[in-house]
């Protein structure tokens, strides 16, 4: 009797102690990482960082976002939120906002100010984020006794995902070097954070030269050094090729750290430093670290996707994953954690090298195509200044004047649809009134309508052709398409609750929240509309 009892304590011990939550939720969001980084560099990987996670973790690896545009304001709000920019609010980095007839940018707020530095950097917040996320949903349930802390070098990075009630949240001015915050989270820098700021590594990195990981030679995954597809790091720069000599070509500040993979290194440390700091995972209610890597991002628009100098990157940042999960090992303890990482985005490839390599693309010339509408309205209408913005793909009207010349609406969308269809990568176009009125089709129609809110966008969206971007970036690359190469985006998790596998199912970036929220036993989101998929 005495040997059952204590066979059923220790069994009733060992369950509990496997059905505990982790004791930290760690989010990697890499801006700009395509999923088929994973396989392209995979071999050149070392074992602790991407592999670790795949071999350890659960690799979804037909994760898609499924919603236009696929920017970084609007990918990190679905990350977390679990939703679309249509529910989350999170229509774009920044739109045409009509209650104040100015643009928005997504975390701007004149109400609050800057901590830890005098510029408008500070001046931001999460109250345009419409819905909960994630870590919202931790600190509800947790009787907000659960921490939050949100770091990332782009503010937006960093606060979309911390949510509305983080404990902190940090992002970085390129301007001094320092990472700030603003006074809707507090009053005064904490002193560790001073003290990191007071190290000034942005200067020690940037005093050094940013050269190659392995011989230059081993990078066959990539294009050759010089080619006329990249751009350059300053204009004291005089080719894009390797070695950067960062310390002679810098500019006054520290923002071109960003730009190289020194920016990663940076974050990193700084994210270990919240970890202890913060006192995250040091007991048995569940913390969360949003953290983001930026510099991926800077990277990819500079060069593109067939650098060496993102392969480089890409090399570099699995040494710093390795890095942080060995910290994470030590300071919070195997398996006591949970980990995902995931992109907000992915990126094309240059239309020009696509082009000389045979491949349809190019670039859309917005300008001349809203000039030589605007002259036609003015010419068939009789009217000037109908067009009252354009950005993200999308035209907005003046309301005022449309209504005063009593043009009507749906007439005057319908034949700008029409028109803008004359130009080269213009697919084709939907109106507002079909984004409000109509269920369109799955896929790129569909997806525009899941970024739709009325009050956030425009009244006719334009529709690129696949390998189409807008004018104005003619080396490196960029992203904002529903197109595959922009939405096919990693989702990896590993950790406490994670048995290892694999799945080629079909999920989405709004899948992502409602499953951590599972793993956890917490409420999804408040604007859930995404799904569990382990």
């Amino acid at each position: 009797m005495k040997r059952y009892s204590l066979f059923l304590l220790l069994t009733i011990s060992l369950f509990a102690k496997a059905q505990t939550p982790p004791k930290l939720v760690v989010g990697i969001v890499v801006d700009q990482m395509r999923y088929d980084y994973l396989e392209r560099y995979k071999s050149k990987y070392g074992k602790g960082g991407f592999n670790r996670m795949i071999q350890q973790g659960y690799n979804f690896s037909r994760c898609n976002i499924n919603y236009f545009p696929t920017f970084t304001g609007p990918g990190h709000a679905a990350i977390y939120s679990g939703t679309t920019p249509s529910i989350n609010g999170i229509v774009a980095n920044e739109w045409f906002e009509r209650s104040i007839e100015d643009t928005m940018y997504c975390v701007s707020d004149s109400t609050v100010v800057g901590v830890g530095t005098n510029s408008s950097a500070g001046k931001m917040s999460p109250r345009n984020l419409l819905s909960t996320t994630l870590s919202d949903e931790l600190k509800l349930a947790t009787n907000f006794k659960g921490k939050v802390v949100g770091v990332c070098p782009k503010d937006r990075g960093s606060i979309l995902p911390s949510g509305h009630h983080p404990n902190s949240c940090y992002w970085y001015e390129g301007k001094s070097g320092n990472w700030i915050t603003s006074s809707y989270y507090s009053k005064s820098l904490p002193a560790w954070v001073s003290d990191f700021n007071a190290q000034k590594l942005p200067g020690q990195y940037l005093a050094e030269n940013w050269n190659t990981l392995l011989p230059i030679q081993q990078y066959t995954e990539s294009s050759a050094d010089n080619v006329p597809y990249e751009g350059l790091l300053s204009d004291k720069e005089k080719l894009p090729i390797f070695p950067h000599e960062l310390p002679s070509i810098r500019k006054e500040g520290y923002g071109m750290i960003l730009s190289t993979p020194f920016g990663n290194s940076l974050t990193r440390k700084f994210a270990q430093e919240a970890i202890i700091n913060e006192g995250l995972g040091q007991d048995n209610i569940t913390d969360l670290l949003a953290l983001s890597f930026s510099s991926p991002d800077y990277i990819g628009h500079l060069y593109g996707i067939n650098s060496i100098e993102i392969e480089d990157c890409y090399l570099r940042l699995d040494r710093e994953l390795d890095s942080l999960l060995t910290y994470l090992d030590k300071h919070v303890g195997k398996g006591e954690y949970l980990v995902f990482l995931t992109a907000d985005h992915g990126a094309a490839h240059n239309p020009q090298f696509m082009n000389d390599s045979g491949i349809h693309a190019g670039n859309f010339d917005w300008k001349k195509a809203l000039d030589s509408l605007s002259a036609n309205l003015e010419i068939n209408l009789k009217t000037k200044n109908l067009i009252r913005f354009y950005d993200n793909q999308q035209i907005y009207l003046d309301e005022q004047v449309v209504k005063g010349k009593l043009i009507n609406y749906n007439e005057l969308c319908d034949y700008i649809s029409y028109f803008m269809t004359r130009f080269l990568g213009v697919d084709g176009c939907i109106t507002a009134t079909q984004m409000r009125n109509a269920q369109l089709p799955d896929g790129p129609d569909a997806m525009m309508q899941r970024g739709y809110r009325p009050d956030r966008c425009g009244d006719v969206y334009i529709k690129l052709k696949p390998g189409w971007m807008e004018l104005g970036r003619k080396t490196g690359t960029t992203h904002g398409s529903p197109f595959d190469y922009d939405t096919h985006i990693p989702f990896l998790l590993m950790g406490k609750g994670v048995k290892a596998g694999e799945s080629g199912q079909s999920v989405s970036i709004t899948d992502i929240a409602p499953t951590i929220c599972h793993i956890l036993k917490i409420q999804a989101p408040s604007g859930c509309t995404g799904k569990v998929v382990y």
